[in-house]
């Protein structure tokens, strides 16, 4: 008879092969339901952050690998290369053919996937090894916080678009501005002059609308809409600077003034005094005339594309009109109008103002490992 600690040993080896042969056959059950060869992959890079991040699973399926479609999260081999790559499908080249073409593209990357190709002009059904169907987010990644007061209105609002238009995930974390929390000890070691909004991007702090702005601009240029010239584009950055600084001189600084006196003054129970509003009004307007001459030769204050700087003069504008001042509506400016309720009307705008801030959750990608 076999001493009892050999016996132990001999039992606990067959325990483990008994879950290793588990294991693998639940790994050949998923290859063949899914009709993938790696059914399950982990990410390895951030190519597509925030959506996804390293370390997250992702479960494929390649059921039908002629039917891919602009959009569909993909990952791919190519002939060369030791890792595969997931990201998203940008085009699709004859798609009524047998076998199809395509372009991927990361959503955080400046450009398509063209040079990964080692040559190829285009991936065919062959390199695709599954489209992406579901993730499971790794318990390290870190998602952005956004801290805000309960309206949405002000740089937190501005800041706020901004990530639904670029796509990007984020927490939601209220500030108490009524019970003063944003003068606590804790939030003014974010942000030393007790404001909002603030940004926390893993530990990275980051106050000032506009700087938020840009910074996430920046970070995931090709996710979502770009709202800024590439950095290599020298005098398209030259003119946004121009207008960024126009934005602040020439009509937030005038517009704060009337709503000083129609919207924060009425919110405080004081008074209006007519006089500072008058001098508003006439500055305001003074600046909205340039501001006409301006729209009448381009779409957009800083081009004929939408960009950060458009949406800076989201701040507290649209609160003049509630409180009875159409300024911005004024039929004597046609091309101001125009562009106002352009502004007023992007769906993620009133999508925000309807609904308020919330916790945004998205889907990217990066290179895998099969697992």
């Amino acid at each position: 008879m076999l001493p009892g600690r050999i016996r132990r040993a001999l039992l606990e080896g067959l325990l483990f092969a008994s879950s290793l042969s588990s294991s693998y056959m639940a790994y050949a059950a998923a290859e063949v339901v899914t009709n993938c060869k790696s059914p399950v992959v982990v990410v390895l890079s951030g190519s597509m952050e925030p959506g996804i991040h390293r370390g997250d699973l992702l479960l494929l399926s390649n059921w039908a690998p002629n039917e891919y479609t602009n959009g569909d999260i993909a990952v791919y081999e190519v002939p060369g290369q030791a890792e595969s790559i997931v990201h998203r499908v940008l085009e699709t080249r004859d798609p009524q053919s047998s076998s199809r073409r395509y372009i991927t593209k990361g959503d955080n990357n400046e450009v398509d996937d063209l040079t990964l190709y080692n040559g190829m002009q285009w991936l065919e059904s062959e390199h695709l090894v599954g489209k992406v169907y579901g993730a499971n987010r790794s318990t390290s990644t870190m998602v952005l916080k956004l801290y805000a007061g309960a309206r949405v209105a002000g740089g937190s609002a501005v800041v706020a678009l901004v990530l639904a238009l670029k796509k990007i995930p984020y927490e939601y974390i209220l500030v108490d501005m009524a019970n003063k929390e944003n003068k606590s000890a804790e939030h003014l070691k974010r942000h030393p002059y007790g404001q909002i909004p603030v940004l926390d991007d893993d530990g990275f702090i980051l106050y000032e609308t506009r700087a938020i702005c840009k910074y996430l601009e920046n970070k995931f240029p090709g996710q979502g809409m770009r709202l800024a010239p590439a950095m290599t584009d020298v005098q398209g950055q030259a003119l946004f600077d121009q207008a960024a600084s126009v934005e602040v001189a020439n009509f937030y600084r005038p517009m704060l003034k009337v709503v000083q006196e129609v919207v924060f003054n009425k919110m405080m129970g004081r008074p209006t005094n007519q006089a500072n509003l008058d001098d508003g009004l006439k500055d305001f307007g003074a600046k909205l005339d340039v501001y006409e001459q301006l729209l009448a030769k381009q779409k957009y204050t800083a081009g004929n594309e939408l960009s950060l700087v458009d949406l800076y003069h989201l701040t507290y504008a649209p609160s003049l009109e509630p409180a009875g001042v159409d300024i911005l509506q004024s039929e004597s400016r046609p091309n101001v109008k125009r562009w106002w309720n352009e502004l007023i009307g992007l769906p993620a705008w009133v999508q925000l103002k309807g609904e308020g801030y919330k916790h945004v959750a998205g889907l990217a990608a990066g290179t895998t490992s099969g697992v």
